[in-house]
């Protein structure tokens, strides 16, 4: 990227970064990295390379394959739109940040969270 003059990079973090939730310090920790990772590396490659991060709240992943549904449930209601959030809206922010739509943006975090972190 730098060689070629311009770039970006989006990295995925994760709402956990900025809100805690108990007994899943190391995790909330690396996430938090993540964020700090964010801030220095678009200081250090701009003007050339932006650099902005995605924190996504509860998507409905593989991950949530083993989970009971009672539990889906009350994760879901525990968002201002009381629903898991979907990949694709996810992947769609990520365009937007690769794209030059967002090419204001640098050092950023994007919460897409259903409005968790809002409450």
């Amino acid at each position: 990227m730098l060689k070629a003059g311009r770039g970006v990079i989006v990295i995925t973090a994760s709402v956990q970064s900025i809100v805690a939730v108990a007994g899943d310090a190391p995790y909330q920790a690396a996430k938090g990295g993540l964020l700090a990772l964010t801030r220095s590396l678009a200081l250090d490659y701009a003007p050339v390379i932006r650099v902005n991060a995605i924190l996504p709240g509860p998507i409905l992943t593989p991950a949530w394959d083993g989970i009971a549904e009672p539990e889906r449930e009350e994760i879901a209601n525990s968002t201002i739109l009381r629903r898991l959030g979907k990949p694709e809206e996810v992947a769609e922010v990520a365009l937007f940040l690769a794209s030059d739509a967002s090419s204001y943006m640098t050092g950023a975090s994007v919460v897409v969270d259903g409005g968790y972190t809002a409450q």
